[in-house]
């Protein structure tokens, strides 16, 4: 079968997808689509907020006011495709729902009691705590919770404070690792959303990816085009994904052993010589990894993951047939077991061995100034304890990012003073003292966006489509008059976001007017000029290009390393302390009568951010749970079954769910979708809908290097009366 975009998104388990891809067959779409803008009269370049994929959107727009969202077709990895979270965005600007003024807590924390004050009564009151706390406790007593595509001048401000408790869950959960991983191996970290070396490569190989459920449009059409072109796809995952429906080679992994996969595949190289010879002069370690390796054979291997040794086998084997053209996709979402950290070094060595490293500039792991990371676990500590003093919560939902909703929610009842900045009444506003009402994306200016094109750089620029509705502001004036009420003025000259991207513009060579008849954005040779952009470990080194073919001679590489190699040992590691090469350590076992409780991306929201949205929910308004066949049928449960879920830690959900008996996955798990069971009533068309799975966590294992909880350690128990809460 020939494979389009619109085959792959038709076809078996991606049916959801339509409507997420392809916005002609979506009910949504239709809403979206009113006929009132069949003529639009101006085309506004914006990007998307809603997730970190900043996709370019139009915004077109009639003579009567009418939006509709679509596509940039200016970019050339995204084009026309817009995901129906982006489409739906245009609900956000008329949701009766949002933060309209700013608001002062009078009740206790938690219910949302608040009362209207006027915007110099609420920076002065948090640049009171601010200021008292600086000088009273240092800027140790402040907090920073962030992660909203507007967060980037509140951290600057945070940075400039010298504040060391600033957390990102997403950046903590995904890009922190991932540095670690790769960075202790190559001394680089790739790009997880859109890989230019996948557009000739022949093989890919996702180990628990979600692509196709998490609709980032660039890496979602990369891998349609890498699919249509012939290319063989391998899938590890205890879960029938989207994309398991289409790989040459789906494994059903049990969950927890993915690091041990890795080394067996890693042994099977070693031991068969399926590597380039050449790799031994730019490697350290090579032995100590054979060494390391030696008790994963295939058997071992196979007893370990609960998968066939034939079907491992067959899966390496194709990737090293196809060599130097096989892709192992970093990932994005990567706290899963604890000793993660691990398993993504093993991953990174693996796509070494099979000659897919990088070959071009990359952003580059610091060696030298490396602090450890932050735990979020500690930080609620010293929030509940009272060593922190004032803590900022900015775009971000802590009680669904995090495990343990309700130790943070007691440590925000306890916290000595709390300001919030969203568009909505989220569940952290609850126990804010003050409430700033943000500008919706559509509504505002943010900070240039990079999209890396391989050798070239996409600049692009968030233009408004409408002004900020009731009182409600861009993040760079609140933050702006932030920072003049605490002394740090100078970190925000500009007298306004227009005036700050005049300045970012004209060191990219163009100008704000330049970029908007330009469809904002306009391609640069090159990354120097704009990795600046990017936090201090991240700057970019020049690399030389890779080996060349067969029959010309090898050209010695340069890797930003410690030892100027790929490092299979890292003496970085062992010098701080931890395992210098990958280790497989064993998963936790159910309590009997439980079951691991797995989660991942719903094809059409945006984790919580997009959860109050009526379009989207007309589609998917709550989560199912997926259990196996054989499980249901020893539990007397049948498909469509309302159940309650109980943590073995004790916790219950607060709502039923409703149970998906599938045979697409393993009979010692469940599945969910993440991002549901908002405890907000002020978000009305989010509240209670559907089972919160951060809610059921309330334990799980430390990764020593990235300081980072593993949430795949949870296991559930099914309860059928509707009344046991």
């Amino acid at each position: 079968m020939k494979w389009t975009r619109r085959t792959l998104l038709k076809a078996g388990s991606l049916s959801a997808l339509s409507l997420a891809f392809a916005p002609e067959n979506a009910s949504i779409a239709k809403a979206a689509l009113s006929d009132a803008v069949r003529e639009p009269v101006d085309r506004i370049p914006t990007i998307c907020g809603l997730c970190k994929a900043s996709c370019p959107m139009l915004a077109l727009k009639d003579k009567d006011g009418h939006i509709r969202l679509t596509g940039n077709p200016a970019s050339p990895i995204h084009g026309r495709s817009l995901c129906a979270r982006g489409m739906a965005a245009v609900e956000l600007l008329g949701d009766p729902d949002r933060l309209k003024y700013p608001l002062k807590r009078v009740g206790p924390r938690g219910k949302g009691q608040w009362k209207r004050i006027t915007w110099p009564e609420a920076m002065a009151e948090i640049n009171r705590h601010l200021k008292k706390t600086l000088a009273d406790s240092g800027p140790d007593s402040l907090a920073l919770l962030c992660g909203s595509s507007s967060a980037g001048f509140i951290r600057t401000l945070f940075e400039g404070l010298s504040c060391p408790n600033i957390y990102d869950s997403g950046q903590a959960r995904s890009a922190a690792i991932r540095s670690l991983g790769y960075g202790t191996v190559f001394g680089q970290v790739p790009d997880p959303d859109y890989m230019p070396e996948l557009e000739s490569a022949d093989c890919l190989v996702l180990m628990g990816c979600h692509v196709g459920e998490n609709n980032q449009v660039a890496q979602l059409k990369q891998v349609c085009d890498f699919l249509e072109r012939g290319g063989r796809l391998i899938v590890v995952d205890p879960r029938f994904s989207a994309m398991s429906a289409k790989a040459d080679h789906y494994l059903a992994i049990k969950p927890g052993t993915d690091t041990a996969l890795l080394l067996g595949w890693i042994h099977h190289i070693l031991a068969n010589d399926l590597y380039d010879p050449l790799l031994e002069e730019q490697v350290v370690g090579l032995e100590e990894l054979r060494a390391a390796v030696a008790d994963y054979t295939l058997d071992r291997t196979a007893e370990i993951t609960d998968l066939p040794a034939q079907v491992i086998r067959q899966a390496v084997e194709a990737m090293t047939e196809n060599s130097t053209g096989t892709i192992v996709m970093p990932g994005s979402h990567l706290s899963w077991y604890g000793a993660d950290v691990s398993r993504v070094r093993a991953q990174a060595i693996l796509s070494a061995l099979l000659g897919s490293w990088p070959t071009r500039t990359r952003p580059t792991f610091d060696f030298e100034s490396r602090r450890k990371p932050l735990s979020f676990s500690r930080l609620i500590q010293q929030i509940n304890s009272g060593e922190i003093k004032v803590t900022a919560i900015w775009g971000q939902n802590p009680l669904q990012a995090e495990m343990a909703p309700y130790k943070t929610m007691q440590a925000l009842k306890n916290a000595e003073f709390i300001f919030a900045c969203d568009v909505l009444p989220t569940e952290p506003t609850l126990y804010a003292d003050i409430v700033l009402p943000e500008a919706a994306f559509l509504e505002r200016m943010d900070d240039l966006h990079f999209w890396d094109l391989g050798g070239k750089t996409m600049v692009g620029c968030r233009f408004p489509v409408v002004s900020p509705a009731h009182e409600c502001r861009d993040s760079y004036q609140i933050v702006r008059e932030l920072a003049r009420g605490c002394g740090q003025g100078n970190l925000f000259r500009a007298v306004d976001v227009q005036h700050h991207l005049t300045a970012s513009l004209v060191r990219q060579g163009s100008s704000l007017p330049l970029i908007k008849r330009s469809a904002g954005l306009f391609i640069k040779e090159g990354t120097k000029d704009v990795m600046h952009v990017l936090p201090p470990d991240e700057a970019d080194v020049p690399f030389a290009e890779p080996f060349g073919e067969a029959e010309s001679p090898p050209q010695q590489l340069s890797w930003p390393t410690p030892s100027g190699k790929i490092e299979f040992y890292s003496a970085w590691l062992a010098h701080n302390g931890f395992a210098p090469l990958p280790e497989h350590v064993a998963p936790l076992t159910a309590p009997e009568g439980y079951l691991r409780l797995l989660y991942g991306r719903c094809p059409v929201h945006s984790l919580t951010r997009t959860a109050g949205f009526r379009w989207l929910n007309h589609e998917i308004s709550e989560n199912e749970l997926w259990l196996a066949p054989s499980v249901a049928k020893k539990l007397g449960i049948v498909d469509g079954s309302q159940v309650r879920l109980e943590s073995d830690s004790g916790v219950r959900s607060l709502t039923m769910i409703k149970v998906k008996v599938t045979p697409g996955i393993r009979a010692d798990c469940c599945y969910m979708s993440h991002g549901f069971g908002n405890r907000s009533p002020f978000v009305r068309d989010a509240f209670l809908r559907g089972v919160s799975d951060a809610a059921l966590m309330i334990r799980g294992r430390v990764d020593e290097v990235s300081s980072t909880r593993g949430l795949r350690d949870t296991f559930v128990r099914l309860l059928r009366g509707a009344n046991d809460t």
